[in-house]
C-alpha cells in the first residue's frame, strides 16, 4: 500500500515536472520557425484525419469553445488552409474541409516537429519510447474526460 506521504510527493512531483514541460515546450515552441500556428497544427490534424467536419465537432474534439474554434477557422480560409462547403444535413451550417495547401502545410510542420520529438528520444530505447507513448496517451486521455466531467 502507498502511504500518504508518497502518495502526496508522487503527486507534487507530477505538478512540478508537468509545470516545467510546458515551459520546455513553450520555450522549444518559441525557438523554432514552423509553417503554422499551433492551434492551427492541432485543427488540421483533425481535418486530415476526418474531412470535412463541423465547427461543432471540431471544438468539441479540441475541449475548446465553439467561437474561439471559429476565429481560428476564420484565419485558416483566409489563408487557403480550409474552405467551407454546405452541409448537407443542415441547410443554415457548413462543414469544414481541408485544403490542398492545408494538407501541404501540415504535413511539413508534422515532418518538422516529428523530427525534433526524434532527436529529444534519440537515446531512449525502442521500449522506453513506447513506454513514454503509452504514458502520455494515457494522460491525455485522463485530461479529456476531466474536461467533460467538470
Amino acid at each position: 500500500m502507498v502511504s500518504d506521504n508518497n502518495q502526496k510527493y508522487s503527486i507534487e512531483k507530477i505538478e512540478f515536472n508537468l509545470s516545467y514541460l510546458a515551459r520546455w515546450l513553450e520555450a522549444n515552441h518559441r525557438r523554432r520557425t514552423y509553417p503554422l500556428e499551433r492551434a492551427h497544427y492541432l485543427l488540421l490534424n483533425l481535418l486530415c484525419e476526418k474531412s470535412p467536419q463541423s465547427s461543432g465537432a471540431l471544438a468539441s474534439q479540441l475541449g475548446l469553445d465553439s467561437s474561439t474554434v471559429t476565429r481560428q477557422i476564420k484565419a485558416m480560409i483566409a489563408l487557403d488552409l480550409l474552405n467551407r462547403l454546405p452541409d448537407p444535413s443542415d441547410r443554415r451550417g457548413c462543414l469544414i474541409q481541408v485544403t490542398a495547401l492545408g494538407i501541404d502545410k501540415y504535413e511539413q510542420m508534422q515532418a518538422i516537429r516529428r523530427k525534433n520529438v526524434e532527436k529529444i528520444f534519440q537515446d531512449w530505447s525502442d521500449e522506453e519510447k513506447q513506454q513514454i507513448g503509452d504514458t502520455l496517451e494515457k494522460l491525455n486521455n485522463s485530461i479529456c474526460r476531466n474536461l467533460e466531467n467538470s
